[in-house]
């Protein structure tokens, strides 16, 4: 059995599981995480929106790029996205290239904003996930998660 020693080599084994699980359903943070590794090495924020079918595959993603520190993210536009292509739920997700593995107040601001603006459409905001080189995190698993 081969097992990989060098970082590289186990990101090259992560993307191809990656790859292998593409078009399997969003279950748990593991698959968010699998499908959006890339985030992990971006030098500018990217904020990532999967729109799921009711099965909770992917049917869509969205990538907005932003700055070195922030990107904009039009609630407006991520419901006409979800509407047009019939999403019954998203996940959202963004990097921060500097490394800090915590939700500013900013993004739990936008997150709660999204979430209801869907809400209007009986559309499920599942979770918010922060990919960076330390980690990942959820905000569905923090206090900050309001039902």
């Amino acid at each position: 059995m081969y097992y990989p020693d060098t970082e590289s080599e186990i990101l090259k084994e992560l993307y191809k599981v990656a790859e292998k699980r593409k078009k399997e359903p969003v279950s748990r943070i593991e698959d968010v995480v699998l499908k959006l590794l890339f985030l992990r090495k971006k030098k500018i924020e990217n904020v990532v929106f999967l729109l799921l079918d009711n099965a909770n595959k992917v049917i869509k993603k969205i990538i907005i790029k932003g700055t070195v520190d922030q990107a904009v993210v039009y609630p407006r536009e991520i419901v006409k996205e979800c509407l047009l292509n019939d999403a019954s739920a998203i996940i959202m997700a963004h990097n921060h290239p500097g490394g800090k593995k915590t939700f500013s107040i900013n993004d739990i601001t936008i997150t709660n904003r999204i979430r209801e603006c869907l809400k209007l459409f009986e559309i499920s905001l599942l979770d918010h996930v922060l990919i960076c080189n330390s980690g990942h995190n959820s905000l569905r698993n923090t206090v900050r998660w309001l039902n």
